[in-house]
């Protein structure tokens, strides 16, 4: 990656530079002498230039970090947040066009352009985050090689987050979680901190069960004193091993097939990450559904998901976890087992995939309830549960 970094009238002696976390003063990386060079405004700035390997770093979002030093001391350290993306080795080497989008796909061409300054695999994309509102997004990028073949679209999930006003200058940690607060200063800890009001980072899933899950994130300055906590739901579902070419989601009513909202995903990958847009919903029960088609243009429902939108005075919509309540074995092969922890069970609905009521089953005072599929045939099912505060919709399959 070739950077140029320019400082006025410093009488720069050193200039170092380091990838996410700082190593301490003198400890970066150099990055060679400066030039002076005469400006237009009667002073002198002195730049310098060099390539900064990316060879060691991961995919994903990364930030470069430069700063100088003169006889009186250390500069302040200049950043910039970027993402590094390997493209497949079979475009690699015949990339003619780079593309990238943020969450809403344009079209082919419509999307932002890169420029392919070296054409060597690897590309450095400075895309602007400013305009977009808080909350998850999907980075897309995608390449053309010179006879015209498309890669397929790779993606990354993150999440944008404007941290208070207050503090967002003077931020000296930031941590996250997922559902359950940890405890102040237990959660875990952000990979570095962009002193602008601005914070990207990449939270994994992969360690969360399938269903509804909540991001928690807050940051303390450097007086020890912590902000808000900022929090955003999200739904994490796995695929089937199936040859999809296109999935949708749609919330409460079905608009048809091919309708529902499209979701980002790389083909032949076993899980999907997307944020459902939850504007217009009331607060209430609601069912989120998801489909997806394969390359024989066969439809397959792929997950029904039951969640709670409430009133929140941050303006922000919670789903509540419905996590109390476990659905066992699945698949199954004579009798369901649905645990109760804390919420009474009114009665359990046995659902074929078309939608027909098989069974239902009254809820008793135990709190373990039995559903028998003995009698089924073999196939995908929904056991909806309804409690005394929502509902709760499972997908099974009966071996």
């Amino acid at each position: 990656m070739l950077c140029t970094v320019s400082f006025v009238h410093a009488q720069v002696q050193r200039v170092e530079y380091f990838f996410d976390t700082d190593p301490g003063y003198g400890n970066g990386i150099d990055a060679g002498t400066a030039t002076a060079l005469p400006s237009s405004l009667d002073r002198f700035y002195e730049t310098v230039t060099f390539n900064a390997s990316l060879e060691t770093l991961s995919d994903g979002f990364h930030t470069l970090f430069v700063r100088a030093e003169n006889s009186k001391g250390w500069s302040q350290t200049q950043f910039r947040p970027f993402v590094k993306t390997t493209l497949p080795k079979e475009l690699s080497n015949e990339v003619a066009y780079i593309e990238y989008f943020i969450d809403a796909d344009p079209g082919y061409h419509n999307a932002k352009p890169i420029d392919l300054a070296a054409n060597t695999g690897t590309y450095t994309i400075n895309a602007p985050l400013d305009l977009l509102s808080d909350g998850f997004h999907t980075f897309c990028v995608r390449a053309q090689n010179k006879y015209g073949k498309w890669s397929q679209v790779m993606y990354r999930s993150f999440v944008k987050a404007t941290l208070p006003k207050e503090i967002s200058h003077e931020i000296a940690y930031v941590e996250y979680f997922f559902d359950t607060d940890p405890g102040y200063g237990k959660g875990v800890v952000a990979d570095s901190v962009i002193n602008t009001g601005m914070y990207y980072m990449d939270a994994p899933v992969e360690t969360l069960m399938e269903g509804f899950h909540t991001l928690y994130v807050r940051a303390q300055n450097k007086y020890g004193k912590w902000s808000q906590v900022m929090h955003r739901s999200f739904v994490k579902t796995e695929l089937a091993p199936s040859e999809y070419v296109y999935i949708e989601y749609f919330i409460d009513t079905d608009p048809g097939r091919a309708k529902g909202a499209s979701v980002p995903f790389t083909k032949g990958s076993m899980e999907i990450d997307f944020t459902a847009v939850l504007t217009g919903i009331e607060a209430g029960n609601h069912l989120l559904s998801i489909r997806g088609e394969n390359k024989n243009h066969e439809w397959m429902d792929m997950g029904t998901h039951a969640f709670t939108v409430l009133n929140d005075t941050t303006g922000i919509d919670q789903i509540e976890d419905l996590s109390v309540l476990v659905v066992y074995p699945n698949p199954v092969s004579d009798l369901l087992f649905i645990k109760n922890e804390s919420l009474r069970i009114d009665y359990v609905e046995l659902i074929d995939i078309n939608g027909n009521l098989l069974k239902t089953v009254m809820g008793k005072n135990n709190s373990i309830l039995q559903l028998s599929l003995a009698d089924k045939p073999t196939g995908v099912y929904l056991v909806r549960i309804y409690t005394n505060k929502q509902t709760k919709t499972v997908k099974v399959i009966k071996q």
